[in-house]
């Protein structure tokens, strides 16, 4: 079965970072999804869109049609997923002209009835976008809702079928519950975490906090803490901070601190207010905190209309203490109960913890939404052994393609690096935690690669060079062409002396630090990989994985590099396969890749390439999908990190001008600051 996950542009107002429900939602579900696979959009402010990758990189385009058409011909997503609403016609408008203008398959995604909504507020607006939302779900292929209820409802309302698609716990994040009190309150803690939105949560939270405050006067044992967005602490935190026995906090926990926060409770709140625009808006939703207030261990206080889908199925499945009512008596009578029955929040926070491990299995509801969406992208051609010309400008990141195949991203292992260059063959294997032994003898790179390794506590780094036999003073040469080709030899005419350098041996190497195995072997050492082989017995340790270059023209005397090179890992059992690129036109430009195909293999004159060998044959689809997932060109579109850089507007005159400033001369920004400080007192 193929792991492949496609190309995804994502259409969301909310970014993957940040407390929002939405966004950690979304972190939830594409949290491990393909750097180089997901392109988001979302709205940038003055007419603009923000366009983001999930390696943090991020450009502002126009709007627009013609925009929206670049953005497809260049990163040619294989899924597009639209979180449609009513808030944003700028993002709505550009989601509608991707929409528009692309046949990839579309899936919807809706989190609540803002529809229902917008016919009260605003009809007029409510028919211009029932009709955008025809169009989007006669061309969707999938589409999610929150909830079971509302995957009904919408169903009926717009003559699709929907899947289910809301929020879950990872059972080994959680600690066991276990209460503790705070220095502030040395009693029963009652938390609620969350907004504080006038129109949906605010009238309730204020509500059970009161009834908190005025239980703790009486003499109850009991105290209301929470965390709300700034946004809302900015407007509301005052008036709770008055009440005795109440703290309401700014949201400044890290996930990890959050959940220790909730397992540390005694009651966790869940909390809608009664009025019909909260029923109306949230009578389908589902709250995305419910599952982490079930995992917590805490007994659940449920206070809100019965006819929200949230409040509902804790009151079906008897996973917490639930009000339905605005009365005042009825919720102190349920927060009463609580208070003096021990044995019930112990047995209503087991029984909400069992039930959310069971049904609200992160992992198990991501694996679902994957396989559905992997399935859209299904009847794409096969890449292994196929040969793509020069004009279609094909790149593949080889040593990525290992990790996926080694499965590196959940699996730390050990790599070592001959011929680092500036670090880019191993950085993502040291992000997942692998030790890395890296050797970049050129002094220029070898600088570089220290800055790039600053933080990675498991990357060693080394001057040395790597061959086939220790060595003091060796000559060195670099090429004011290309630092991707400094070399023991001078291959080049562009090479110079450059500097003498050391040399050692993978044999001393893994004597010195006692290596036992080697997960990844990756060598590129302009013509002397042959040298690094001969350097290393291979009866003693073989590495999962060998990656090796090869180019002829850099290999002085020796015949094939190529076939010298498959013969010594076939010799000890190796599956080589060929990754072969076109022909070098010039040394410091990017080059064209031509095709992965098991060697032997019939390669065109002059290419250069990397033989990358496995101990253990990778299932073909295993190699197919690490292809597919780690290729981009104009076949298949770019990475999302490689799409901004081409769709990145040109810097006005006036702007690179205030650049230059800003970098060149940092003091400029501080005397006008003063200035500005001088002229304001």
């Amino acid at each position: 079965m193929s792991n492949y996950l496609p190309k995804i542009l994502l259409i969301d107002m909310t970014g993957m970072e940040g407390s929002p429900a939405t966004s950690a939602l979304k972190r939830a579900y594409f949290a491990h999804w393909p750097l180089s696979g997901l392109l988001h959009v979302r709205s940038g402010g003055h007419g603009r869109i923000l366009m983001t990758a999930l390696d943090g990189n991020e450009i502002r385009l126009p709007t627009g049609v013609q925009s929206a058409k670049r953005v497809i011909e260049v990163f040619k997503p294989e899924v597009i997923l639209y979180r449609p609403v009513a808030d944003h016609a700028i993002l709505h408008q550009y989601a509608m002209d991707l929409v528009e203008n692309s046949d990839v398959p579309l899936i919807i995604w809706m989190m609540d009835d803002w529809p229902a909504r917008l016919e009260i507020d605003a009809p007029d607006k409510a028919a211009v976008m029932a009709t955008d939302l025809g169009t989007l779900f006669s061309r969707s292929a999938l589409n999610f809702a929150i909830s079971e209820g509302m995957s009904s409802v919408f169903g009926d309302r717009y003559g699709v079928p929907f899947d289910v698609a809301h929020n879950g716990v990872n059972p080994t994040d959680w600690a066991a519950h276990a209460p503790k009190a705070t220095d502030a309150c040395q009693r029963l803690t009652l938390r609620y975490a969350g907004s504080l939105a006038p129109d949906t949560t605010l009238d309730s939270v204020m509500t059970v906090a009161r009834l908190v405050s005025q239980l703790a006067e009486r003499g109850e044992k009991i105290c209301f803490e929470g965390y709300t967005q700034a946004f809302w602490h900015r407007q509301f935190a005052e008036q709770f901070n008055a009440l005795p026995h109440v703290s309401m906090s700014l949201s400044n926990l890290d996930e990890q601190a959050y959940r220790s926060w909730l397992t540390e409770a005694d009651i966790v709140l869940l909390a809608y207010n009664f009025d019909e625009a909260t029923r109306r808006y949230l009578q389908y939703s589902f709250a995305n905190k419910m599952p982490e207030l079930l995992a917590s261990g805490a007994a659940v206080l449920a206070y809100g209309p019965t006819q929200l889908e949230t409040l509902a199925y804790l009151e079906r499945h008897k996973l917490g203490t639930f009000v339905g009512q605005p009365e005042s008596a009825a919720l102190e009578l349920a927060l009463n109960g609580l208070i003096a029955d021990a044995e019930l929040r112990k047995s209503l926070g087991a029984a909400g913890r069992a039930h959310a491990f069971d049904k609200f299995n992160l992992g198990q509801l991501t694996s679902r939404l994957h396989e559905k969406v992997r399935g859209l992208s299904t009847g794409q051609p096969t890449l292994l052994g196929r040969v793509h010309p020069t004009d279609q400008e094909m790149r593949l990141n080889e040593c990525q393609l290992v990790g996926d195949i080694l499965g590196a991203s959940g699996r730390p292992g050990v790599m070592i690096d001959v011929g680092a260059h500036h670090g880019g063959s191993f950085l993502a294997f040291a992000r997942s935690g692998w030790t890395v032994l890296a050797f970049e003898p050129d002094e220029r790179n070898y600088k570089i690669l220290l800055e790039k390794v600053a933080g990675f506590d498991e990357v060693h780094v080394s001057d040395n060079a790597v061959g086939r036999q220790i060595q003091t003073d060796a000559a060195f040469y670099r090429s004011n062409v290309s630092s991707g080709i400094s070399s023991l030899t001078a291959f080049h005419d562009s090479h110079e002396l450059g500097q003498s350098v050391q040399v050692t041996t993978l044999d001393k190497i893994i004597s010195e630090t006692a290596l036992t195995g080697i997960d990844f072997l990756k060598v590129d050492v302009e013509g002397h990989e042959m040298d690094v082989l001969d350097g290393f017995d291979l009866t003693k340790i073989q590495p999962r994985a060998i990656m090796l270059e090869f180019e002829d023209g850099k290999v002085v005397g020796s015949g094939s590099a190529i076939k010298a090179l498959a013969d010594r890992l076939l010799q000890y059992g190796y599956h080589v396969y060929v990754s072969e690129w076109h022909k070098v036109v010039e040394y410091g430009r990017k080059h064209d890749w031509r095709q992965m195909t098991p060697y032997p293999a019939e390669l065109a004159p002059n290419s250069w390439g990397n033989l990358i060998a496995f101990k253990t044959r990778p299932p073909d689809q295993l190699l197919e999908d690490a292809l597919r997932q780690n290729i981009s060109g104009k076949a298949v579109g770019v990475s999302a990190s490689e799409t901004l850089v081409s769709l990145a507007p040109e810097p006005t005159r006036r702007r690179r001008i205030l650049t230059w400033v800003a970098v060149k001369l940092p003091w400029v920004r501080i005397l006008w600051r003063r200035l500005k400080a001088v002229a304001r007192s």
